[in-house]
């Protein structure tokens, strides 16, 4: 099959709301070409490049101080959700194209968690889902649909989750599937102990105020402390046409205090401890788990696969790991298919994750966040990068290893912080990277997310 051909400019895109103006575009320098296995050839972005250097067009929007645009990131068909945490909004994107800013209601001060996915509440449309752990001291959830108008407030959703147990965190992480919404509540207690952490499963249609007794699913973590439901995602890992859930607990110590680990299981009501899958860290502190994600096949076995970061190994340089297929039982970290590596102590690498297809060829690239100091808490903490394994990624590469890296220009900005894989103003895919902290105008921690397209079959 030829793949479509690309337009030649590589495409970033400063989202906000609509402003600023054009740039000239880049040379080729930055790039190299490989065989596809087609007739076409794919043309790569390659090498160390200052993230500022690749941009086309900006657009700077509604420049809020400590609006950390960009926060977390959502892609869902055609359209990008951007949280800007600091303002307690959601904004939506297709393309360049600002479609409609969600802003906050007198419970949600700030916004921690969301995803975007299809139907939710049985009324044919994609939804979008933001929590904030914090509201009440315990969490509420919002669903709204994903194209209701500009302005709407989360309120106005059709349906709410919320906790009433304080220090629950309800909204430590969100999954949005295929009629199923996972709530990740990771200071839950348990019937383990305190803060076991847990996984509440909706299925849909998901209508008016839910609490745990209208979950589908209650997973509790294995034991106290662990934190379970700090990242939580959905895929179809097994190939059964079912979606199993995936929990991340980066603070589970059964192989070492810490260590962390991520689990695999059947949605069904119980305990972590009797999960199909559990990876395991190796190393004290390497808080495998704080975060997940379902990617494209990575190993050619028709799959989609697991990846999860450890954003504490190695003196919180940060890793991400990919596995292909997972038999049943435990499976060290070590064991991955591919792993990228944080490069400095405090690169928080694996904070940000993703993998898809971003160059045209069928297979996924893996990409890494590190966006640096504990996720950029210090405002003199050195520039974040982003790392790009092009598919089919195979082994553990240090970061010199790795044929593209994205480097922020501003100590602190924490370029990425988040990332997705999004479409861009021709339909075809481009990385979304955040820097949520990024100064614009001369103003701090308005935050950008740039939109890159890394290969041109």
């Amino acid at each position: 099959m030829r793949w479509p051909r690309m337009s030649r400019t590589v495409l970033a895109l400063l989202l906000g709301c609509p402003g600023g103006g054009d740039s000239e575009p880049p040379d080729t320098a930055g790039r190299d070409t490989a065989d596809t296995g087609d007739t076409a050839e794919a043309t790569h972005l390659t090498g160390e490049l200052a993230v500022e250097s690749v941009t086309t067009l900006g657009l700077d929007g509604d420049v809020t101080a400590s609006g950390l645009f960009g926060a977390k990131l959502a892609a869902q068909g055609n359209r990008l959700v951007v949280l800007a945490e600091g303002e307690g909004a959601a904004y939506v994107f297709e393309g360049s194209n600002r479609l409609a800013r969600f802003a906050e209601g007198s419970d949600a001060p700030r916004g921690d968690s969301l995803c975007a996915g299809p139907d939710l509440d049985g009324d044919g449309g994609d939804d979008l889902v933001v929590a904030d752990r914090d509201v009440h001291s315990a969490g509420l959830a919002w669903l709204l649909p994903l194209d209701a108008p500009d302005g709407t407030l989360y309120d106005a959703g059709s349906a709410t989750v919320a906790s009433s147990t304080r220090d629950d965190e309800l909204g430590s992480a969100l999954a949005c599937g295929q009629g199923r919404l996972v709530v990740g509540v990771r200071g839950a207690d348990g019937r383990d102990g305190d803060d076991v952490g847990a996984a509440w499963v909706f299925d849909a249609p998901l209508v008016g105020d839910l609490v745990r007794a209208d979950a589908a699913a209650v997973v509790e973590g294995e034991a106290a402390g662990d934190y379970a439901g700090r990242a939580v995602a959905l895929g179809d890992l097994d190939g059964d046409g079912t979606d199993e859930l995936i929990v991340g607990a980066y603070r589970n110590s059964q192989a070492e205090r810490y260590a962390g680990a991520a689990y695999v299981l059947d949605v069904q009501s119980g305990s972590l401890a009797d999960a199909t899958v559990k990876v395991y860290g190796e190393a004290e502190g390497e808080a495998l788990g704080r975060t997940v994600a379902v990617a494209p096949d990575l190993d050619g076995d028709g799959l989609v696969d697991l990846v999860v970061g450890a954003t504490g190994w190695n003196e919180l340089r940060g890793a991400i790991y990919a596995f292909g297929a997972l038999a049943p039982g435990a499976t060290p970290g070590s064991a991955a298919l591919a792993a990228i590596e944080g490069q400095d102590p405090d690169d928080s690498g694996g904070v940000g994750l993703a993998a898809g297809d971003l160059d045209g060829d069928g297979v996924a690239e893996l990409v890494t966040g590190a966006p640096g100091e504990r996720e950029s808490v210090e405002p003199d903490a050195p520039p974040g990068w982003v790392g790009v394994a092009y598919g089919p990624a195979r082994g553990r590469y240090a970061p010199s290893d790795l044929p593209l890296r994205l480097l922020g220009s501003t100590d602190g900005d924490a370029l990425g912080i988040a990332l997705a894989v999004a479409k861009g103003d021709d339909g075809l895919p481009v990385l979304a990277a955040s820097a949520y902290r990024v100064p614009v105008g001369g103003t701090d921690d308005a935050g950008r997310v740039y939109l890159v397209s890394l290969g041109l079959p």
